[in-house]
């Protein structure tokens, strides 16, 4: 399972998202206990959807669009980020909550490449036989 590249690069996002919602937890970004919620909620989210996607290895459409799904949950994390550290003045310790989407959306895109990769691969051993 974890011997193909998107494996590996899934579970980076996992590990990617559980460092998001311990940092979540161990800061207080804002006075707003609905935007914590929030957060944990999507960085759980996104983590389990890294995580189901990891063992559906061999269901490999089902895969990509898993994947799929969860860069548009990273997409709209970074853009909901990016709304809040310009509304809030740039307070210390989002930094890291800018970085890590950004690293999420970029492995989640090189997974479903070799997802791709893969699938196209058992394609054309199935044309050869």
């Amino acid at each position: 399972m974890i011997q193909r590249i998107q494996s590996f690069y899934l579970f980076l996002v996992v590990l990617c998202s559980a460092l998001q919602w311990y940092w979540s937890c161990s800061s207080t970004l804002s006075h707003d206990a609905s935007l914590q919620l929030l957060l944990h909620k999507g960085f759980l989210v996104s983590g389990g959807l890294a995580l189901l996607s990891l063992f559906l290895f061999k269901k490999r459409k089902q895969q990509q669009i898993l994947n799929r799904i969860n860069l548009l949950l990273e997409v709209i994390t970074l853009g909901f980020f990016v709304f809040f550290y310009f509304i809030l003045g740039g307070t210390e310790g989002w930094e890291y909550y800018l970085v890590l989407p950004l690293i999420n959306i970029f492995l989640l895109l090189l997974a479903n490449r070799g997802i791709k990769k893969d699938e196209e691969l058992i394609r054309s051993v199935d044309r050869i036989r």
